[in-house]
Formats: structure tokens, sequence, C-alpha cells
């Protein structure tokens, strides 16, 4: 059980983190405003949600042939959305502007 709640932790954090840098390489290169980032950042990371909530949703039904028991999967989406909406909110006050 510890392992599917660190698992649902760290999904959002490797999907947030690459969403992010990729986004900011744009930005360094001037190939995107840091508005335009932010706003491509919010979708990308809604659409990472909702994809991770339902990974955390099916693995704790499915987790080595057994499910779970009924707590652990709200337990973990739940996890999961706060998890997403912290990376969010760092995500967002990080993107730099970079001045030429």
């Amino acid at each position: 059980m510890v392992s599917y709640y660190l698992g649902v932790s760290l999904l959002p954090v490797f999907f947030g983190g690459g969403i992010f840098l990729g986004l900011q390489l744009l930005v360094v290169k001037y190939q995107l405003s840091d508005q335009d980032a932010k706003g491509y950042f919010l979708l990308a990371m809604l659409f990472a949600t909702l994809v991770v909530v339902g990974v955390a949703y099916f693995g704790a039904k499915n987790q080595n042939g057994i499910g779970l028991d009924v707590v652990s999967s709200p337990v973990g989406i739940l996890l999961t959305v706060g998890v997403s909406i912290v990376i969010l909110i760092v995500g967002l006050l990080n993107v730099r502007k970079i001045y030429k």
C-alpha cells in the first residue's frame, strides 16, 4: 500500500517536471512568451492530472491482481490531485521571463 501511495505521488511530479522543463526551455530560447508558457503549463497539468487520477483509480483496483480496500482508491486520487495542485502552483510561480 505504501508503494501505491508513493507511486501516485511521484507520477504527477515526473509529469509536471517534464512539462515545466520543456516549456521553460522554449521560453529561454525565445520561442514562447512567459505568459503563453503559463497557459500551456496550466492546460498540460490539467490533462496530466486526469491521466494520473485514472492510473491511481485503476491501479488501486488492479494492484497485484487483487483489489485494495475501498479506502485506498479515493485516498490515492486525493493525494494525486493535491500533489498536482502544488506542482501547478510552484510551476506557475517559477516560469521566468527572460529579457533580451
